[in-house]
């Protein structure tokens, strides 16, 4: 019985993407190839960083960690 139920939510759920498919390919004006899934239509592209920005990023956590590192020094040295 329940596995009826499956089937029903199964072919519903396809009826809605059949739908999106076409709500999509009236947007875009080109239709989607069967095989796309939801997930490949909906990844996002990687963002690009360059090698200066990933250097700036480095030296803010060095600096951080620094900081929390002679924060914590101090505490110690003061509980003593």
């Amino acid at each position: 019985m329940a596995l009826v139920g499956y089937h029903r939510q199964s072919e519903e759920i396809g009826n809605k993407i059949a739908h999106l498919r076409q709500l999509l390919w009236k947007a875009t004006g080109h239709p989607l190839p069967d095989d796309v899934t939801v997930a490949a239509m909906t990844r996002r592209t990687k963002r690009k960083m360059s090698a200066s920005t990933r250097r700036r990023i480095a030296a803010a956590q060095k600096k951080r960690w620094t900081d929390y590192r002679k924060k914590k020094a101090s505490r110690s040295r003061v509980k003593s």
